[in-house]
């Protein structure tokens, strides 16, 4: 057998004798072999390469294809969206049904659907802003950053002339600093009564009771703003600021506060304007303002605030005929306050009532004056004078 029959039978077969060493031709005939091999690898790598290139190319060819359908995909669905929404029966709803209909959503618990409903076109902006009542309820958890003095002036404007239910919790924005918390005195003792404390409102995060339930806020840039005010304090995030206009605008409208919720955390700077609150409130049904982290408020001395008005003072009797609930942490007030009279729901909280403390006199008088009283929870300080 000649070397080219015996390579062509190798290479077939790919087997060599290893039964001993190669002799000189066996070694000839495994190197080319080898040789053949390679040269066949070779090919076949640049055949698999160049179809690779060309299947990239399909690729990209079909891809560039399949986009620009998708695009035509998209043009033509937002066409007909487009023209469905022009002949959709809604656009024919008399604004009265519509408004009904937007009552619904805001009675079903989404007290800021006005916001939202506000923004869809201007037929709904009119009709949703047409209704006061859509925006008679103001809750909020924020802080003074995030929500300009603004927003609530604009809640409070459109809610016209009916009574308003206000619910803001204040948390401290980041990086602001915190009061330290005074230290209680060894020489005072805690008295704790509770009495069907269930039905009190939960106090702390802010919630709501049932029937208030709190839907996530809007970011404020998605609050319609006038374009015709550029007054930029009214939109500051400094405590000091916020306080005093906000405070401004709801005290403006105390005579509509049906309910009214107010819990603050100590970087609130401006607590001050607490006492500002002064007046009739004929409709408030629910009072509870506190803190929610434990600052310490001094002495009720220069307090003349409601719940620390001064019974003495003519046709104070009849500043909040209706309250019922009233609730304060850490906040100060008079135990014989005219708005600790006729009370159902009673809370008070480790809270100042001046220099002289207050005595177990004083917390039998305050409760005599509300002999309906079905709800109480107390966590103050008592002065020493505890009676035998």
């Amino acid at each position: 057998m000649d070397l080219n029959a015996i390579v062509h039978s190798a290479s077939k077969d790919f087997t060599l004798p290893l039964a001993h060493l190669p002799n000189t031709a066996e070694s000839t005939v495994g190197r080319q072999i080898i040789q053949d091999a390679r040269d066949s690898l070779f090919t076949i790598q640049s055949q698999i390469e160049a179809e690779r290139m060309k299947f990239q190319q399909l690729k990209a060819l079909h891809e560039a294809t399949i986009n620009s359908l998708l695009d035509q995909e998209r043009e033509l669905t937002s066409k007909i969206a487009k023209a469905r929404a022009f002949f959709a029966p809604i656009r024919k709803m008399p604004d009265e049904l519509l408004g009904d209909v937007f009552l619904i959503i805001w009675a079903s618990g989404d007290k800021k659907c006005a916001w939202k409903l506000a923004t869809v076109n201007r037929k709904w902006r009119s009709v949703a802003l047409s209704i006061p009542r859509l925006w008679s309820t103001i809750q909020l958890k924020t802080n003074t950053t995030l929500c300009p003095a603004e927003t609530v002036r604009l809640w409070l404007e459109r809610s016209g002339n009916v009574p308003l239910d206000v619910d803001i919790t204040l948390s401290r924005a980041p990086g602001s600093p915190s009061i330290p918390e005074r230290p209680q005195t060894s020489s005072r003792r805690r008295l704790m009564h509770s009495t069907q404390s269930h039905n009190l409102p939960p106090f702390w995060n802010g919630a709501s009771s049932s029937s208030h339930i709190t839907s996530p806020l809007y970011p404020p840039q998605m609050y319609p703003t006038p374009s015709s005010r550029n007054d930029e304090s009214l939109g500051s995030g400094s405590d000091n600021s916020w306080g005093h206009i906000v405070f401004h605008y709801l005290i403006k409208n105390l005579y509509r506060w049906k309910r009214f919720r107010f819990l603050f955390s100590s970087s609130f700077t401006t607590i001050k304007t607490l006492d500002d609150i002064q007046g009739k409130a004929p409709l408030l049904q629910e009072f509870v303002v506190g803190s929610i982290d434990h600052p310490m408020v001094s002495s009720t001395d220069h307090w003349h605030w409601l719940p620390s008005a001064d019974p003495r003072t003519p046709n104070m009797l009849a500043t909040t005929p209706n309250l019922k609930k009233l609730e304060l942490r850490y906040v100060p007030f008079r135990y014989s306050s005219p708005m600790l009279r006729n009370l159902s729901s009673l809370k008070l909280t480790n809270t100042s009532v001046g220099s002289q403390g207050l005595t177990l006199n004083r917390v039998i008088t305050m409760l005599a004056a509300s002999p309906h009283l079905e709800s109480l929870e107390l966590h103050i300080n008592i002065a020493n004078n505890l009676l035998p």
